[in-house]
């Protein structure tokens, strides 16, 4: 799939930062403006049919952002890739998440870097699961102020294996849905209709 986004906020409220005498001041104004534009490609490929799949997404994004004595761009890729092998229930796969790097005011900042694997096993309702969070790269999240004042860059990156084990069982309570075929007759034709069950 293939997809592009634009948005536009004429009047975006964003942070401004400024002197006062020997105080910096963080107040909020109306900006002159947002506006980005994002493309997105997202495949998936069978590369071994019901056994080996590779999906992902990748994502370019463009940001423009004016305000008071700035006019700041931004852009940057992100995305995410997958990789599952599935056979007799069993079910591995790795992810790898590089989280994009949005603009907004004076101010870039991106939620998640993360890596995942995990294997897991499909029983009746049941699913056990084991797997590390990081098992390569770091943790990584954080922002970059801009402003001519107060340029700073703040991470926080942490260097760690979490394995983990999971166990879920998928409940079922409540009235269910039940399809019911009802034939009706009309003249010398007769209709098949579906009608939900009570």
């Amino acid at each position: 799939t293939f997809g592009i986004r634009a948005f536009s906020s004429p009047d975006a409220i964003a942070p401004r930062l400024y002197w006062d005498n020997d105080r910096l001041i963080t107040t909020f104004e109306n900006s002159r403006g947002l506006q980005n534009i994002v493309f997105n490609l997202s495949p998936q490929v069978e590369i071994i049919p019901e056994w080996l799949t590779a999906a992902g997404s990748i994502e370019y994004r463009a940001e423009r952002m004016k305000g008071s004595g700035y006019n700041l761009y931004n852009h940057n890729w992100s995305g995410n890739a997958q990789l599952m092998l599935s056979h007799y229930g069993f079910v591995l796969s790795a992810q790898y998440t590089k989280s994009a790097r949005t603009l907004y005011g004076e101010r870039i900042s991106w939620r998640e870097d993360l890596s995942i694997i995990n294997l897991s096993y499909n029983w009746n309702k049941w699913q056990f699961g084991i797997g590390m969070l990081m098992p390569f790269g770091k943790y990584d999240q954080g922002s970059k102020q801009l402003n001519q004042y107060n340029s700073n860059v703040k991470h926080m990156r942490v260097d760690l294996r979490i394995p983990y084990i999971s166990v879920s069982y998928n409940l079922q309570w409540g009235r269910q849905k039940r399809g019911a075929q009802k034939l009706i007759d009309v003249d010398a034709n007769a209709n098949r209709s579906t009608a939900g069950g009570r």
